[in-house]
């Protein structure tokens, strides 16, 4: 289930945001604004999937190659090869096998090039290739000889789950565009995996589709058979030719075998796909599918004061999908229940940036690919969050449990609307959550709105363009039907808090005309040009948001957003992607003090200017100790939006090198980062200078194919009178074919950088005379995370997730720095020793929690499946001062909260 996690970010203010990513935030300008909560734009997209579009057409076919017995020097490897199909009037079994009739009848094809580790050579076992097809499905046979049979690894897991094995993939691009595709994957044991390839590069394993699959071994090797049906692939008119891919996976020695040869210089995927000719007589198929499922839960808490007890329920809902048209598909969820996801890992967060959650929700994981650009205006999980705390005053108790988010409904429309062009639309409609309080003690309960109905709209339009190039448009709108009053009734009443985190807890707004909640809006424009060979490339996004109606909103770095206020941003990036040795990219971008999106996405902080450039040197060939190599030199420099404060520069140095043995081992190292500026712990636009330093991390990996990996990890941070550390293990064990298990332990510890705890402004003037306070914290983590998966059989597994966690902190020698004005500075000379003055306080904290979830999932039908899950919260009796000073404690677990869940679901999908 998924549960919005304390604390889910490790310091990037200081520690990580130095890991030489190179990602940076972008941001673009508005093109369109709304104030409808009406689902709009499926006005818009009903009008233009009303003409029925072609999908385009290769120019002329491929010729089809011979099959020469060895692979072609890897110049001839790069031309894209051709397979005929063949139509069968009789559909063969899918049961591994190659004995029946129609896989007599096809073409074999055998012509597989290594692309890993002996690039451009030949394949050291033969591959088989045959693909048939009539008017329901594509059937694709993929014979695998192998000269030691005993040595093939076919390790059971469950869906979706790629664990280390022998395997073969296929990716189909339907449209043909030479940038997105269909992936379909099946292991020695028969376990599936799908996915879908798009932007050419990337890849989603989160869409499900309707596809069977089966496997055999023998004494000279294993087959598989899949049979993929047309409606899945969702294609657009007649068609006679799909992009076509097919890689074999040797495990003992980690070979890579394709059928269109990738070079692995390439910066390129679904682009040098070969092509399955000769279909002709399709007539476009439409999806009608429903996943119906109803779902019984029981939640018991225990020391919780008020919230004990036991609270059934029930729920019953549908996921829908149709095809509009072949290429254009509406998809539909009515009371989604996502009680079968896992929950949040849990670790310390001690930066100023708002936590970022990974999305686990099937509904929103399929089809994200088309709502991701290069800025994050649709984060997914903004709908349907969990509703933010109300704001209490004196003897006011809450008296209910804090609820959950929920989503009454949602609609997605995805595929293409014409001629190489795609849309995105979604509209999702949360529900209205109260709490009840007590405004003193034995008073009369009284319902305060957390969160008011709420109306998601996110539209998504791209057009591609010669082969790799594409312009598109995005924009949100977050419309909240909040009644006047219902959040803060009374006079002094204060809305409820947004988020916080550890060092940075928005201050509660006040409403205005009785309203706690703004109305927010965002859109724009972005481009992607790229050589015919991905080579070169260029990309921008520039993005504009508006914010209306509701109370001023106020940043931590002091800015404040009220009604009306507008924001803008944009971001560009240009490189050489791909080649032999010699790579770079240079970029750029900015973001204006009240750009705001984060009502529907996501930016962890904005008022800066950004660059960036770097370059990379590079070898894929093969020596004696090394299979390849990479050199990165990195600088970034950020500022704020007025250009007064380096907000950080990053000169750093990185170098990866996987080993002979598949071993891979990476560094990074900055020598030294000058000064820079902290301008959003204060939370009122002081900005606090930091002390440069160094900074430095490495990880060692073993080599992913042995049943047992690990992998160390480690980062190192110069403070001001101290260090930060930061280290990790991941052991991943694979004792039997059946068992997976992932050990995870993780330790955290800061000590000497000073963080802000109060200020004392004896005026009351925000530009008077005040003092800041500052302590030095010591703080520590522990936790380890436990992943099992045990597959009985392909289609029944029983899932583990546990981990415990442990941090805490403890201040120690306050200094302070005296300021005035707006937006002072305080220099790192500026800081004195002090004693704190009443009202202001540094409290220590100890936390510890664990978090069970157990899963047993049936898959007794495709894509049809039975859960059992159990989930346990267990928390520390929080802190006490007399306990001393905050530290770790593994006891103190008697007493405290406790949350238990059970739930049973069944969904069953209708076709």
């Amino acid at each position: 289930m998924v549960a919005g996690a304390k604390s889910v970010t490790p310091d990037e203010s200081e520690l990580t945001r130095r890991c030489g990513t190179g990602d940076t935030p972008a941001v673009m300008y508005p093109v369109w604004s709304g104030r409808s909560c009406a689902p709009w734009f499926f006005v818009f997209a009903t009008v233009l999937a009303s003409t029925t579009a072609r999908a385009d057409q290769p120019e002329s076919p491929h010729e089809v190659p011979s099959a020469p017995a060895a692979a072609p020097p890897a110049a001839e490897a790069r031309r894209a090869p051709a397979l005929i199909a063949v139509r069968t009037d009789k559909p063969p079994d899918i049961d591994g096998k190659l004995d029946d009739a129609p896989w007599q009848n096809a073409r074999v094809e055998t012509s597989f090039t290594q692309n890993f580790p002996d690039e451009a050579k030949s394949p050291t076992e033969n591959t088989e290739l045959r693909v048939l097809y009539d008017d329901d499905a594509i059937y694709i046979a993929i014979r695998c000889f192998d000269s030691h049979p005993d040595q093939i690894v076919g390790r059971l897991t469950r869906r979706d789950r790629d664990i280390d094995s022998d395997k073969v993939t296929v990716d189909i691009s339907s449209k043909n565009d030479k940038a997105s595709a269909y992936h379909f994957q099946v292991n020695a044991a028969g376990v599936q995996l799908d996915g879908i390839r798009f932007n050419d590069t990337d890849m989603g394993t989160d869409w499900d589709g309707r596809w069977y699959s089966a496997t055999t071994r023998d004494d000279q090797g294993w087959t598989a058979e899949m049979k993929i049906p047309l409606v899945t692939l969702r294609y657009n008119g007649d068609v006679s030719s799909f992009g076509f891919q097919v890689r074999r996976y040797l495990l003992r020695r980690g070979e890579i075998d394709e059928w269109s040869f990738v070079p692995r210089t390439a910066k390129g995927e679904v682009s040098y796909y070969g092509t399955i000719d000769g279909i002709t007589g399709l007539h476009a198929k439409r999806l009608a599918e429903a996943l119906l499922y109803v779902s019984g839960r029981s939640t018991f808490r225990n020391n919780q004061g008020s919230f004990d007890g036991t609270d059934p329920s029930g729920n019953i809902g549908a996921d829908l999908k149709l095809g509009i048209t072949p290429a254009l598909t509406l998809d539909g969820t009515i009371n989604p229940d996502f009680g079968t996801v896992e929950a949040d890992q849990i670790v310390l967060n001690l930066s100023t940036i708002e936590t970022y959650l990974p999305e686990k929700r099937p509904f929103f994981l399929e089809g994200a690919d088309l709502f991701a650009t290069r800025f994050n205006l649709f984060y997914s999980r903004r709908v349907g969050a969990t509703p933010p705390s109300s704001t209490l005053s004196g003897s006011a108790v809450q008296t209910d449990p804090q609820p959950d988010g929920r989503i009454w409904g949602a609609l997605k429309l995805t595929g293409l609307i014409g001629d190489r062009t795609s849309i995105g639309a979604l509209d999702a409609v949360t529900s209205r959550e109260d709490v009840t309080i007590a405004r003193t003690p034995g008073a009369a309960s009284e319902k305060l709105l957390v969160e008011p109905l709420s109306n998601f709209t996110v539209l998504r339009l791209r057009r591609e363009f010669g082969t790799n190039s594409s312009i598109g448009m995005l924009g949100t709108a977050v419309n909240r039907l909040e009644p006047t009053g219902a959040a803060a009734p009374q006079m002094g009443d204060l809305c409820p808090v947004p988020y916080s985190t550890a060092f940075v807890t928005l201050k509660p707004p006040v409403p205005i005309n009785g309203r706690c909640t703004n109305d927010a809006y965002t859109g724009g424009l972005d481009t992607t040009l790229r050589t015919a060979d991905g080579e070169w490339g260029f990309g921008a996004q520039v993005i504009g948001s508006l914010i209306e109606n509701g109370p001023d909103r106020e940043i931590p770095d002091g800015t404040v957003v009220r009604s009306g206020s507008k924001g803008v941003g944009m971001m560009s990036e240009a490189g050489r992607y791909g080649g032999e040795n010699w790579l770079f990219k240079v970029g750029y971008s900015n973001a204006s003090p009240e750009l705001q999106i984060n009502d529907a996405g996501f930016l962890d902080q904005a008022n800066f200017h950004d660059g960036y450039a770097s370059l990379t040197w590079r070898t894929t060939k093969p020596t004696e100790h090394l299979l390849n190599a990479a050199v990165e030199l990195w600088m970034e420099h950020r500022r704020d939006w007025e250009l007064m404060d380096n907000l950080s520069t990053d000169p750093h140095v990185d170098a990866t090198v996987q080993l002979a043995n598949l071993w891979t081992l990476s560094a990074l190292f900055s020598p030294y980062y000058p000064r820079w500026v902290e301008n959003r712990e204060t939370q009122d636009g002081a900005r606090t200078q930091r002390i440069g330093g160094t900074y430095a991390n490495f990880d060692i990996k073993t080599d992913p194919n042995k049943p047992v990996v690990l992998e160390l990890t480690g980062a190192l941070d110069k403070r001001l009178r101290g260090w930060a550390w930061k280290g990790t293990v991941m052991l991943s064990l694979r004792p039997v074919p059946a068992l997976e298990l992932d050990v995870i332990p993780n330790g955290n510890w800061t000590y000497g950088a000073p963080r802000f705890i109060g200020v004392d402004a004896p005026d009351g003037m925000p530009d008077g005379p005040r003092t800041y306070y500052f302590a030095d914290l010591d703080s520590k983590e522990i936790d380890v995370t436990l992943r099992a998966t045990y597959a009985f059989t392909r289609t029944l597994s029983l899932q583990a997730y546990l981990q415990p966690f442990f941090a805490s902190g403890h201040y120690s020698r306050v200094t302070a720095a005296n300021a005035t004005g707006v937006n002072p500075l305080l220099t790192l000379d500026s800081f004195h020793d002090a004693t704190l003055p009443s009202g202001v306080t540094s409290t220590d904290f100890r936390d510890g929690e664990v978090n069970v979830n157990l899963f047993v999932r049936w898959e007794y039908m495709p894509l049809s499946a039975l859960w059992l899950v159990y989930t346990r919260n267990q928390q520390q009796a929080p802190y006490d001062p007399m306990e001393g000073p905050g530290k770790i404690r593994f006891d103190r677990f008697s007493g405290g909260p406790t949350t238990d869940v059970i739930l049973l679901k069944l969904s069953y999908l209708w076709f």
